[in-house]
């Protein structure tokens, strides 16, 4: 039999589990609890009313940052200067992955 949905609190639990985990709140779109934050991201984006009033507030208070750049250590565009500085020493755009990112 398929396994019950987590509940919503459940899930919160686990991305604060994550947290302390791994130390951020960059959960892989994989993972079932990425896709579950990606949903609550995109309910925050709609300012949906129930969301906004029952729920992204107890996001927030556990220090979820629904502003994308806040959750992000390297902005875009000092990622983009690292690929040049990479393709000036290298001369191509192959950057090899993190270790376990294959």
């Amino acid at each position: 039999p398929k396994a019950k949905p987590k509940s919503w609190d459940e899930r919160l639990e686990e991305l604060k589990q994550w947290r302390e985990e791994h130390g951020t709140y960059k959960v892989p779109r994989a993972e079932s609890l990425g896709e579950w934050l990606h949903n609550q991201r995109t309910l925050y984006g709609k300012k949906d009313t129930k969301f906004m009033t029952a729920k992204a507030p107890r996001m927030e208070e556990i220090g979820y940052k629904f502003d994308v750049r806040e959750n992000t250590a390297v902005s875009w565009d000092d990622r983009f200067q690292q690929l040049v500085e990479f393709r000036r020493e290298h001369g191509n755009f192959d950057v090899p992955c993190p270790l376990g990112e294959e």
